[in-house]
């Protein structure tokens, strides 16, 4: 069923594209790409937040009271503060990389879009993707070399997303998407 769903989108949006007369149908695709990283940046922004309170609420336990845990005592004690230090995971500030690099390749987005006819739209366009994909694949790095991750455990806390915030997100994206390719056709008069 989502292969056809998807598949039928796919297939409307082109038709759709190759109906549609030049500038239109560049701001139309345009459109669609905004939405979905739009969409990204609210995800990854969410993802960060979650992770940060999340680690912000929790309480570390000091060393000594872990050691001697560990050296004597009751069973249950021990085991219920092993499980308190399982738990508990230092910033990971990597993680502020997935939506730093979501927003850089927005902002590049929007300036292709501004500058459509001109060369310096496409180079700030590539040079924004570079950036951004390079620091997706330097938080990569970071999580997998740098992160201390003993317990081999993620260091992010993904949010619960219910349908609702799905919808929610998606209308935002859109709005948004929406709002700059107003301002584009505004200003340059298409």
């Amino acid at each position: 069923m989502v292969f056809f769903i998807c598949s039928t989108y796919i297939v409307m949006i082109n038709l759709l594209i190759i109906a549609i007369k030049w500038p239109l149908d560049y701001l139309f695709f345009k459109a669609q790409n905004l939405i979905l990283d739009s969409a990204l940046l609210i995800i990854l922004s969410r993802i960060y937040l979650h992770t940060y309170y999340y680690i912000k609420d929790q309480k570390p336990l000091l060393p000594q009271t872990v050691e001697a845990a560990e050296e004597g005592g009751d069973q249950e004690n021990k085991e219920e503060i092993i499980t308190k230090k399982l738990k508990y995971i230092t910033h990971p500030n990597q993680v502020f990389l997935l939506p730093l690099a979501a927003f850089v390749h927005i902002l590049g987005n929007i300036v292709s879009y501004l500058l459509i006819n001109n060369i310096i739209g496409n180079i700030v366009f590539l040079l924004s993707n570079a950036i951004a994909f390079s620091m997706y694949s330097f938080y990569i790095y970071l999580d997998t070399h740098y992160a201390t991750n003993r317990f081999k455990s993620k260091n992010i806390v993904l949010p619960h997303t219910t349908t609702w915030k799905l919808v929610f997100i998606f209308s935002w994206a859109t709005i948004f998407s929406a709002t700059v390719v107003r301002v584009i056709i505004l200003k340059k008069g298409i």
